[in-house]
């Protein structure tokens, strides 16, 4: 399936993360433990329709309100990145609201991602799973697949967004690193 974005107009992402760069970090961490080839981790589980390997991912991105205006503190606002794998209709459950679910409560500080929820913190309707990761404010949460397998794929895509970000903004022309006029190393 294709990728969903869900970011209010006039919101901008940071510069080197793009939805080219989280959609193929969903598809390689997806890739890497579900795919149909010989080398992921549950090679051909991802395919079958009648498995329990029908998913979706989300990751929450932060982003800028540019209307805001400049200054150094902003509110913190997320856009949304989704991509379900399998056929939705075929769901036991609504994977791509429990992920999404799943991706606030870790960013919020009221689940940690791993092992178990925290009961006392769950409002009403929440999701009540575990399986997602966050790091340096970005979120991911996969649902549809066991805990402990949809936080490996949680941790993958974050690493990966993470990672080619790094690539991109080390390959930037404009990198101020390049610039001998505000390279201060």
């Amino acid at each position: 399936m294709e990728l969903k974005i869900e970011v209010e107009e006039n919101f901008i992402l940071p510069k080197y993360i793009t939805p080219e760069i989280v959609e193929t970090a969903i598809d390689f961490a997806y890739g890497a433990v579900l795919g149909d080839n010989e080398n992921s981790l549950f090679p051909g589980e991802g395919r079958d329709p009648s498995s329990h390997s029908n998913c979706h991912i989300a990751v929450l991105i932060p982003t800028r309100n540019m209307a805001d205006g400049p200054g150094p503190i902003y509110p913190i606002y997320y856009a949304v990145f989704g991509k379900s794998f399998g056929d939705p209709g075929q769901w036991k459950r609504p994977f791509d609201e429990i992920a999404k679910n799943k991706a606030y409560q870790i960013l919020s500080g009221r689940s940690h991602g791993a092992s178990s929820v925290i009961p006392h913190l769950l409002f009403p309707g929440e999701a009540p799973y575990w399986g997602g990761a966050a790091q340096e404010s970005i979120a991911a949460a996969c649902s549809g697949r066991p805990q402990h397998i949809d936080r490996l794929i949680s941790e993958i895509t974050i690493s990966t967004i993470r990672a080619l970000a790094y690539i991109a903004y080390e390959s930037d022309p404009n990198h101020p690193g390049k610039n001998p006029k505000t390279d201060f190393i």
